[in-house]
This record gives C-alpha cells, structure tokens and sequence, in this order.
C-alpha cells in the first residue's frame, strides 16, 4: 500500500450553465488530496496499479455497452462523418466514455469526448471520428443507419489522444501502425489480422480470433488482482517501464463496469509495443504518484459541454489530463483520465 495524490473536485457551488464555448473559460485547477494505491500487478510488459477511494458519485450509471446490449440507448448515423446522433429512451442515466467505439453505421466511430446521457433523452449530437477508412456503405447484416454495439475501448494512448485533440488523419495513422505492430509480434503477416469486409476497421481487427488470443494472458493475469483488491476506483498502466495512462472514477460500481474496456485496450497496446527484451522495469508506486505533480501547477480550461457533462482540460509539456464533471449532480466530478504524451 502507499499513497497516491489524485484530485479534488473543487467545482461545486459553480455556474453550471451548458452553453461553455470551448477554451472559452477557465476553471479552478485541480487540487491533490490523498488516496491509497496497490500495486503493481505485472504481466509481461504492462503493469497496473490500483487506486483505492470511497464513491462520490451515488448515481447508478450504466454505460454504453450495457445500454446498447439492452436496447435502452439508440445511435443513429447522420451521414457526416464527425457527427452522429443519440438517445436515451432507458430510465438510467447512461455513461458514454472518450474512446468508446461504436459499431455498425456507413463505418465504425470513436466517440470523442466523455457524455452523460439522462433517462428519456432527446437526440442529441455527439462528435465521432471513423476509426477504419473507405467503407461508407452497409457491411454484411449489420445496419448502415445504427451502431448495435460498443464493445471496445481505443487500445492505445496515441490513439485517444489523436480522437481527444479532433485529428481523423492522425487516428487512421493509428489505426494502421497497430496494426502492422500487432501482426509482427504475433509472427503472422497482416492479412491474418484485418478482416477482409473491412481491412482498415479496428474493430474487427480487435475482434480477431489471434490478437485476443495473444491477449489474453495479461487479461486473465489482471483480472485476478481487480477481482480480489476492495474499494477500487480507479487504475493506472504502464507499458515497457513507462507510465502509459490513468483513469479515475467517482464511484467502484463505475469503475467495476469500465475495468473491463481499460484492460483489454491496455493488453491489446502492451501487445503491440512489445520489444525483444522484454524485461522492463514497472515504476514503482512513488514514481506513478509523481508523474501526476506536474500538473498540479497547471490552469484548467473548459473543453465543451456534452449532454450533462461538462469536459475540463489540465496540460502539462508532458501530461493531459480531462476531467469529466457531472452537470447534475453540482459540477462534482465524475471520470478523470490522465495520459502520457
């Protein structure tokens, strides 16, 4: 056990006006208090601590895959290819996620930003980003005009970035350099990789039988600590010794829904980034608190609203952190991640 330096919400009794303009405003910054963290937990060359807490956040949020698998949340294609729309017809308020990818429509999304959805929601526009390129017409069975599932997480944090920052190139060049580092360190030529309906579609390259097979031991490996630490909230990876990312909840339900996205994404990312010598040293627990202090100084920006969460920005020359903080619930902070440029 030891300490790890997370971040107070300090929003509360703030305007929660939703007409933010992006940058527009400046928010208080984000201030350290203390949580207890575990770890790590290793399996080859990815490594995740553990974040302790107790909940802030009382709302019983389910998220996209699970309002999708029950039907509650309908996406629908708008034909631009940054922009789709949704709904929520369900009686719970849904968590969307940045980085959630959606599957179906003229071609698979990336959702960009973190968005919380209240039951019996209009439509409401959500930005996207494509996450496989020259497909813009209906594959196989699945519908041209709705996404049916969000199974997937952006397995990458150059690839979360690249959605986060709005640069579709950058996300396509993702996409692809995953992929070719995929197929070499699983000794198969990319063909074995890609699905021939869509060779660029990460999602079926996700899907494919090899890369959840060469996986799958940091995924059995990590799950066994997430299922046996109490009072989890959160967790952070590093991948060949260095910090990769960090995510954050308000609540352990939250988080025991999300864990299982974070996981596969940061096994399918540890995979690709494998080198030879594979015999990295994990930073120890001191090293993941301090690779937060640098953003301690840093003033917090308003990125946009989206639905009824309000998106918050802290940068750092090596750091970016967002916060998400929930418009209904007086601002209080909901997710928080944080990623190594």
């Amino acid at each position: 056990m030891s300490l790890f330096s997370w971040l107070r919400d300090r929003t509360r009794g703030q305007n929660t006006d939703t007409s933010w303009r992006e940058g527009s405003v400046e928010v208080e910054p984000f201030v350290f208090t203390e949580a207890e963290m575990s770890g790590p937990f290793v399996s080859g060359n990815l490594a995740m601590y553990l974040i302790h807490g107790t909940d802030v956040s009382t709302t019983n949020f389910i998220t996209l895959e699970e309002a999708l698998a029950k039907k509650k949340v309908v996406i629908e294609e708008t034909s631009q290819v940054q922009s789709l729309r949704i709904k929520n017809a369900g009686d719970e308020v849904v968590f969307i996620q940045s980085g959630d990818i959606v599957k179906g429509g003229k071609q698979d999304r990336t959702l960009q930003h973190d968005m919380i959805l209240q039951s019996k929601s209009d439509f409401e526009s959500i930005n996207s980003f494509c996450v496989e390129q020259g497909r813009w017409h209906k594959r196989g069975l699945e519908g041209d005009d709705t996404f049916s599932q969000s199974d997937f997480y952006l397995s990458s944090t150059k690839l979360r970035m690249a959605a986060k920052s709005g640069s579709q190139g950058a996300i396509w060049t993702e996409v692809g350099k995953l992929q070719c580092r995929s197929a070499m360190n699983a000794g198969v030529p990319l063909s074995h990789i890609q699905d021939q309906m869509s060779t660029t579609s990460l999602q079926l390259t996700l899907e494919n039988k090899k890369i959840q097979e060469c996986t799958a031991r940091y995924v059995d490996d990590l799950n066994q600590a997430l299922g046996e630490k109490p009072y989890v909230i959160g967790c952070a990876f590093a991948i060949n010794g260095q910090m990769n990312s960090i995510d954050i909840y308000s609540s352990s339900s939250l988080f025991k829904k999300m864990r299982g996205k974070l996981l596969k994404a940061a096994a399918v990312e540890a995979f690709s980034e494998q080198k030879q010598q594979d015999n990295f040293a994990p930073p120890n627990l001191v090293q993941v608190m301090n690779s937060m202090k640098d953003l301690a100084s840093q003033s917090a920006t308003v990125v946009m609203s989206n639905g009824n969460a309000l998106i918050v920005k802290q940068e750092s020359q090596k750091n970016v952190l967002y916060e998400t903080r929930d418009l209904s619930n007086e601002g209080k902070w909901l997710h928080r991640n944080y990623s190594v440029k």
